[in-house]
This record gives C-alpha cells, sequence and structure tokens, in this order.
C-alpha cells in the first residue's frame, strides 16, 4: 500500500528531473514531504484476494499540497518556457490519474499565461479530454474546436490528428460508433505514424472498442494485441492497465468469463499499483460485471459499490449510470423490482442526460427483461423496441440480435 500511496508524488519528482538539476531537485524534494494520509473506505471483505483489489488510499490533500508546491517552486526556478512546458506536462499528469480539478485550475493557468499558439492548443486538446472525462459534450467540444483552429493555423497535422482523435473519444463515449470510427480514420490519415507511434497505437485500441462493441471479436482482439505490443514495449503503465480492461471485456463479451476475469485482475493490479482512479473505475465495474455473470452477487455489489466509490471521486457520470445498472440486476436477482426498476431508470436518465446512444439502449433492454418478470407485457414490448432501434442505428450487431431474440420468445 506505502508504493501506492507515494506514486503520484513520485510521478511529480519524476517529471520535475525533466525540468531542474540533482540539486534543485533535492531541495525542492526537501520541502515536499507531508506527513500522514486520508484512509479511503472500502466493502465488506468477501474473501483476502476481492479485499485486496478493493482497498484504495486517495489523499486529497497531500496531493493538493504536492501540486501547489511544485507549481510554486517550478514558477520560481524555472525559465518561463520551462515552467509553461512543465503545467502542460503537469496537467496531463492529473487527468491520467484522474485529478480532473487540478487538470482544469492548471490549464487556466497555462492558457492565461501562455502566448506560444502551439502550446495553446495543446492546452485547450487537454481541456477537451478534462470535459469529455466529465461528460461535459458541449464544453469539450468547444476547446476542441478551439484546438483544432490553432494547430490548422500552424499547420501541424499531427495536432490535427490528435483532435480528431479525441473527436472519436467523444463519439464513441456517446456511443455514436459510425462517427466515432470515421474520426478515428481521419486521425490516422493524418498522423506521421512515425513520428506519433503512440497516437497510433492509442488509436488501434479505439478502433477495437468500437469493433468488440459491434460484435467483430477477431478483428477487435488484434487491434487490442498490435496496441498491447507497442505500450508494453514503452511501459506505459496506464495504457496497458486499460488494454487489460478491454481484453478482458472481449472476452467476457464471448461468454469466456475465466479468462476475462485474469484480464480485469492484471487490470487492477497495475491501476492499483499505479494508483490510477479513472482504470480503477472501469476495471472494478467490468469484475462487477464479469462476477454477477458467474452468479456471485455479494461480491458483484462490492465490486459496484467500490466503482460507484471511484466514479464519485473523479467525477465519471457515466460510469455512475453503469454501476447503477449493475446494481439494478443484482437487485432483480433477489427479487426486489422495485430498486431494480429504481436504479435502472436513474441509469437511463443519467445516460438520456449525457447523450449516450449505447448506454441508454443498454438500459431500456435491461428494463424490457426487467418488465418481462415482472409481468408488465407491455412496458416490456415498448422497451424492447425501443432498445432495438437504438441499436440498430448504432449497428452493435450481437445487442440486435439479443434483443430480437428477447421480443420474439413466447410469453408464459
Amino acid at each position: 500500500m506505502e508504493e501506492q500511496k507515494n506514486k503520484f508524488v513520485d510521478e511529480i519528482r519524476n517529471l520535475l528531473s525533466n525540468y531542474v538539476d540533482k540539486n534543485q531537485l533535492n531541495s525542492c524534494i526537501s520541502k515536499f514531504e507531508v506527513s500522514g494520509s486520508l484512509q479511503g473506505s472500502s466493502a465488506e471483505v468477501i474473501n483476502k484476494f476481492y479485499a485486496q483489489q478493493l482497498k484504495i488510499d486517495y489523499s486529497f490533500g497531500k496531493d493538493r499540497m504536492q501540486i501547489d508546491r511544485t507549481i510554486t517552486f517550478a514558477q520560481k526556478t524555472l525559465p518561463k518556457e520551462k515552467y509553461l512546458d512543465l503545467l502542460k506536462n503537469l496537467a496531463q499528469l492529473c487527468i491520467s490519474n484522474g485529478k480532473l480539478n487540478f487538470a482544469f485550475e492548471i490549464l487556466n493557468k497555462l492558457l492565461k499565461q501562455s502566448t506560444d499558439e502551439k502550446q495553446k492548443a495543446e492546452a485547450f486538446l487537454l481541456l477537451s479530454d478534462v470535459f469529455s472525462r466529465r461528460a461535459d459534450w458541449n464544453k469539450s467540444i468547444e476547446a476542441l474546436e478551439k484546438a483544432d483552429d490553432l494547430f490548422s493555423k500552424k499547420k501541424n497535422n499531427n495536432g490535427s490528428s490528435k483532435c480528431q482523435n479525441m473527436l472519436g473519444v467523444i463519439h464513441g463515449e456517446k456511443g455514436n460508433l459510425h462517427e466515432a470510427k470515421e474520426h478515428f480514420e481521419k486521425c490516422l490519415e493524418l498522423l506521421d505514424r512515425g513520428e506519433e507511434r503512440e497516437l497510433a497505437a492509442s488509436v488501434d485500441s479505439n478502433l477495437g472498442i468500437i469493433l468488440n462493441i459491434q460484435g467483430d471479436y477477431t478483428k477487435a482482439a488484434n487491434y487490442f494485441e498490435k496496441a498491447l505490443r507497442y505500450f508494453e514495449s514503452i511501459q506505459n503503465h496506464r495504457r496497458i492497465a486499460e488494454l487489460r480492461q478491454n481484453i478482458g471485456m472481449l472476452f467476457f463479451n464471448k461468454n469466456e468469463q475465466e479468462a476475462a476475469l485474469m484480464e480485469i485482475d492484471k487490470s487492477i493490479e497495475i491501476a492499483q499499483v499505479n494508483k490510477l482512479m479513472p482504470v480503477l473505475a472501469l476495471s472494478y465495474l467490468s469484475k462487477a460485471n464479469i462476477l454477477l455473470a458467474m452468479e456471485n452477487c455479494e461480491a458483484a455489489l462490492a465490486f459496484a459499490d467500490k466503482a460507484l466509490e471511484v466514479s464519485h471521486v473523479i467525477d465519471d457520470k457515466l460510469s455512475i449510470a453503469d454501476v447503477y445498472r449493475i446494481k439494478s440486476i443484482i437487485e432483480k436477482k433477489m427479487k426486489n423490482y422495485g430498486k431494480a426498476e429504481n436504479y435502472l431508470q436513474s441509469s437511463l436518465r443519467l445516460n438520456k442526460n449525457k447523450e449516450n446512444a449505447l448506454n441508454t439502449a443498454e438500459a431500456k433492454m435491461e428494463l424490457g427483461e426487467l418488465y418481462g418478470e415482472m409481468d408488465l407485457k407491455f412496458e416490456k414490448e415498448n422497451m424492447l423496441k425501443e432498445s432495438l432501434s437504438k441499436y440498430r442505428e448504432l449497428n452493435a450487431t450481437d445487442r440486435v440480435r439479443k434483443v430480437e431474440e428477447m421480443l420474439s420468445a413466447p410469453t408464459v
């Protein structure tokens, strides 16, 4: 646990080492030490392994102090050009660790102080990422348009390709799979693969996610494996953890639960050690799905509750909506139909508010199934038809087939 607690601080120190010499760094570190930490809560123990996976330390106050001291030290010590570059990289570090409020503050500071158009474009791109992770699509696209305008003005194709990738991410999160794929492909057309190998690997991963949703598991696996090879070669722990989670969900979609569990456990281990809160939220949620499919409701609930806790911490409203969906399935299995319906209606409301077409279709399908168990035939048929229409629009083949089977099944 101590390694996990100190990881973010270590990453800040590593970042600073790129800007100052060893003596300056040691002087700064001596001022860094902050005693004590806030203790995170964990779910009731299911078994020792699961209990260990559910342990997190958030260290809010400590992280705030480290960031403030880093910025103060850098502003006093570094030339303005290097100081502003450090702000950009510090904001990226905060985003990767799910510290979106810190990232937002740092990027606004950077935008106010910088006069370099390329640097401002990169800051707007990161700001778009912050808003996207909060499912604030309008602000995300507004920031992205500012970034793209500046990159285009400088004739920076690699910068424009990053904007296309971000647009793809936004459309993917909203469930607009066709539009997402178009932007990812446009990104690949614009970027210099030799210069932007990391971005190319990220796009491969994103295309794999879309193909997984659409049920093309062989192509999805190829994209995931290609991306994983690259990120393992450069030891990018965040991307490796994300890919392990995606591969786990691919196995889950193929009903290969043991293989899925192995991949998700790898993702959780990497995310815990490196304190990657956004990945932990997704991996806890994925594990809850898998455990539920394996009829381990007690453990599924523990991981769902932890996913909900982390999602609130990082302000990930789409994951919160998905947790409600999982909790509804658990309540349904326990025949608590009223609670199950309430959770699903909450999930549906959040997904509609955040314009997530895919998760809206999923919630409607689950509601249709629930109404079937409640013997509400009219409500069941309506929900399933609405879900089917959405899935067809999204070209989610496997899910279309599943809903069609549910509609054609004889009523008892």
